[in-house]
């Protein structure tokens, strides 16, 4: 009996637990966020105002991402925002999830 603890990697084995213990942890924790804010999330899609969470999604124009939105006016991503936080995500996904931080009303110019 002696032999077989000996031969035993109790910190390999402890390492293992103690990483088992802090994914389990992470886990409650999201899952237990997520029943907290789930009855306040909701996606607007009309009236955007800040503190709202949109639905972004490509256009034909790669550097613009227009908010799902239903009639006039219509929103659009900062370049800037899209630049900065959401870069990864451009390349990697057909939407983006975000709360509205500022509005800014804008005139689109014909170039032609």
């Amino acid at each position: 009996m002696i032999y077989l603890i000996d031969s035993l990697d109790i910190a390999g084995w402890s390492d293992a637990v103690i990483k088992s213990c802090h994914t389990w942890k992470e886990g409650i924790m999201t899952q237990s966020l997520r029943r907290a804010m789930v009855p306040d999330i909701k996606i607007s899609f009309s009236r955007f105002k800040e503190g709202d969470l949109a639905l972004f999604l490509p256009t034909r124009n790669p550097k613009a991402w227009a908010a799902f939105n239903v009639n006039a006016p219509h929103y659009f991503l900062s370049t800037a925002s899209a630049e900065t936080h959401f870069s990864t995500q451009i390349k990697n996904k057909d939407w983006i999830l975000a709360v509205i931080t500022k509005i800014e009303e804008r005139q689109a110019v014909n170039n032609s």
